[in-house]
């Protein structure tokens, strides 16, 4: 299987990037481990002043090759694409405060 090489600006998930601070500050792009994430706001829901947020994630290796995607989306990205310069994206993100809800 080919794996295609792409740059950040590239990438088009089917849903929007988020960030977090459910639990403290979490940026929408990061490192876990010896890998990468990227957060993904899955669903969003309110009741009155109740505000449900529900997040996916794709994990990347070290590489910047995606090893699991959000639910429905494997067949697109999983081991398929490697998302190059992730380095320079986390710095760049890291204190960006994206689509919070």
């Amino acid at each position: 299987m080919r794996i295609n090489e792409i740059a950040f600006n590239q990438f088009s998930p089917r849903n929007m990037i988020a960030s977090m601070t459910a639990w403290g500050w979490s940026p929408a792009i990061g490192m876990r481990g010896d890998g990468y994430y990227i957060r993904v706001l899955t669903g969003y829901s309110h009741q009155g002043n109740n505000i449900s947020s529900t997040y996916g994630y794709y994990n990347l290796d070290s590489t910047g090759l995606i090893l699991e995607s959000p639910r429905g989306q494997a067949k697109t990205w999983n081991k398929r694409v490697r998302i190059n310069g992730m380095e320079t994206i986390v710095e760049k993100y890291k204190d960006w405060h994206i689509n919070e809800k």
